[in-house]
């Protein structure tokens, strides 16, 4: 059990970088030929990528785009997505290489001397935002002996209770109900739990 479980889905959102992913077609033999426009389209999604992060309000220090092709063998059906690092007509060459380093990775075979199809240009654009750490709040002293009515088995009982973060690093046997502040943690009988070092709850079936 992740610690905040019920925001955790919430506090992903705010805790992931932003991304567009742009992308264009056009359909080219990948060589030198093909340069300028290769070097034409990498202008327009950046153009574009940098009105989008603009929009976002992320400063320039804070972006990233990375290029990638989508490649195939003149005649093939599909095509294989290749990272582009060193995006531009100086690096076609490397392109073509480090597609035929995939192909022949992921098909056990490739042609380095036929000639290679760029079917369309990606940007994947990210903007970097801070990562904010999240504090854990002191435990509230557990009651001696605290315990709360619970129905379970088609009878009631009393299970104890604990604060989240007065469970121990030890196992504690269930019947147990750990308490938050969002939310409260059965542990099933049967069941032992045990605090993990990252603040995650860690639930087992007993031995």
């Amino acid at each position: 059990f992740p610690a905040t479980a019920s925001t955790l889905s919430a506090r992903g959102i705010l805790q992931t970088d932003i991304r567009h992913d742009l992308i264009e077609a056009r359909l080219m033999i990948a060589d030198a030929a093909a340069g300028p426009d290769l070097d034409a389209m990498i202008a327009r999604l950046s153009a574009e990528a940098d009105a989008l992060l603009d929009a976002d309000g992320i400063a320039a220090a804070r972006r990233q785009v990375h290029f990638a092709a989508d490649m195939r063998y003149r005649g093939q059906a599909w095509e294989i997505t290749t990272q582009w690092p060193d995006a531009g007509s100086d690096g076609l060459s490397a392109l073509a290489a480090r597609f035929h380093a995939l192909h022949h990775q992921r098909y056990a075979h490739s042609s380095p001397g036929e000639p290679v199809e760029i079917v369309a240009l990606r940007a994947k654009v990210i903007g970097v935002l801070d990562q904010v750490e999240t504090a854990q709040k002191s435990a509230a002293p557990a009651a001696a002996g605290a315990t709360r009515h619970v129905f379970h088995d088609g009878a009631w009982r009393q299970a104890p209770t604990l604060p989240r973060l007065a469970l121990p690093e030890t196992a504690v046997d269930g019947p147990l109900i750990i308490e938050e502040a969002y939310s409260s943690i059965w542990i099933h009988p049967g069941w032992i739990a045990r605090a993990a070092a990252n603040g995650d709850i860690i639930a087992e079936r007993a031995a």
